[in-house]
């Protein structure tokens, strides 16, 4: 990480000839380490930053500009999907409201009260049927929860509903 390699001395910088930088977006967050590395990396000839997100804000891009160089080369990911580097996507956002009845049901419950009913809310479970309606067995589904129990549910609903479409695989940080 950006921090570790702080604790480095001051001349053991020199050694390096280039300088990459991955993600180089978050540059603004890890900022004052990455300043203090490319400038201790005086000896490099080239300082290089990848990002498949610069930013929309001025002020970060300007800082990332400064700690890198300014933007010389611009690659779309259709460009990628065209090459088959990178996988054609389709993406599909979908605004989950809840009836009257539910939303008056949480009020006053603190914010982990909250999200606990949300995610047991077995109704809302059911905006996967709109989503996988148009998937075909060969594509393939990414679904991400907070919470190990709420991936517990989703699995226990995606293998009930789904298991005969679709093969379902489980990653979890759990440690057996």
């Amino acid at each position: 990480t950006y921090q570790s390699i702080m604790r480095k001395p001051d001349d053991w910088f020199s050694q390096w000839d280039g300088l990459l930088i991955d993600e180089v977006h978050g540059v603004s967050s890890n900022g004052k380490s990455l300043k203090e590395i490319s400038q201790k990396c005086y000896n490099a000839k080239y300082k290089i930053g990848y990002t498949g997100t610069l930013g929309e804000n001025e002020a970060d891009k300007l800082t990332t500009i400064g700690y890198v160089g300014p933007v010389s080369y611009t690659l779309k990911s259709k460009t990628l999907i065209d090459l088959g580097i990178l996988s054609a996507i389709k993406i599909k956002n979908y605004i989950l409201r809840y009836d009257d009845e539910f939303s008056y049901g949480v009020r006053g419950l603190s914010y982990p009260q909250e999200v606990a009913k949300i995610e047991t809310n077995e109704d809302r479970n059911q905006v996967f049927d709109i989503i996988f309606k148009d998937v075909s067995p060969n594509e393939h589904m990414m679904v991400l929860a907070k919470h190990i129990k709420h991936m517990d549910q989703l699995q226990e609903y995606f293998e009930k509903n789904y298991g005969d479409k679709f093969v379902i695989h489980r990653i979890d940080g759990k440690v057996s």
